[in-house]
């Protein structure tokens, strides 16, 4: 989960994790971003704009496997 920050900080910050992560043959996992809908929106004020809404990886396709 990034931020969706107007400059576009957070979004880049998100997806160089996600390539370091992803790249990691130490640790093979799979990797995924997920950014708020609304630009200028970090989670937290996702949260509070939408109270009774909250994100769930199901909703993106995703589950968390367990480790083999």
């Amino acid at each position: 989960f990034g931020d969706g920050d107007a400059k576009f900080g957070g979004q880049a910050a998100t997806y160089t994790l996600a390539h370091r992560l992803a790249c990691d043959e130490r640790h093979p996992r799979e990797v995924a971003v997920i950014i708020p809908p609304t630009l200028g929106m970090d989670w937290d004020d996702w949260a509070k704009a939408n109270p009774t809404t909250r994100p769930k990886l199901a909703d993106y396709g995703l589950e968390i496997k367990a480790p083999t």
